[in-house]
């Protein structure tokens, strides 16, 4: 069942049998965007502990156009994070990046995660950025013994805080209506 579909691009949970595009997408994503800002080493170490199993304790997200793969997202709810995003290199600006990140932050939403949070490579930075992440802090992230720059941002979704804040004020209202209506009812 598709979550989002524009511009014939579809959103979908991904299946186990997207395994093994996904990976092969994660390994180009991270030799595209990180030639410019990581040396070959830290980028061979990038994608050298790629092939282990996804889908066990994470949500996943594909972009789809024609039955082929042009982006993921994955989200660990049990950490509030969200895990990765990669769009294939030369569809980078067409807007299917913002796409799985909102599937990402609706799904939060849904498990109730107040603030998601990132860890994103330098590069994307800036896509971060524009969609509404706060820098929290310079980070590195030890793969192979070797420390890679990062940026640990975070969001506060604001529909989960406003949800919560509903559901709490209608609770208070029921609530307060119980005591009226026993009256009521002891009355008749």
């Amino acid at each position: 069942m598709p979550i989002v579909e524009s511009s014939q691009i579809l959103i979908r949970l991904a299946c186990p049998q997207d395994r093994k595009e996904i990976i092969q997408l994660e390994k180009l994503a991270i030799k595209n965007l990180c030639q410019d800002i990581y040396n070959q080493k830290k980028i061979d170490n990038l994608t050298k502990q790629i092939n282990h199993l996804r889908f066990n304790d994470e949500v996943v997200f594909v972009a789809e156009k024609d039955n082929n793969i042009l982006g993921f997202a994955s989200l660990l709810s049990y950490r509030q994070t969200v895990r990765t995003l990669y769009v294939q290199h030369s569809l980078i600006h067409q807007e299917i990046g913002t796409k799985l990140l909102n599937a990402i932050e609706v799904e939060a939403i849904k498990r109730k995660i107040q603030i998601l949070k990132v860890t994103s490579s330098l590069t994307e930075r800036s896509f971060y950025n524009s969609q509404g992440y706060q820098e929290v802090a310079v980070c590195h992230l030890g793969k192979m013994d070797i420390l890679i720059p990062c940026i640990a941002m975070q969001k506060r979704l604001r529909a989960s805080s406003q949800s919560y804040w509903r559901i709490h004020f209608l609770l208070r209202v029921i609530i307060a209506m119980i005591p009226n209506t026993l009256f009521i009812l002891l009355v008749l």
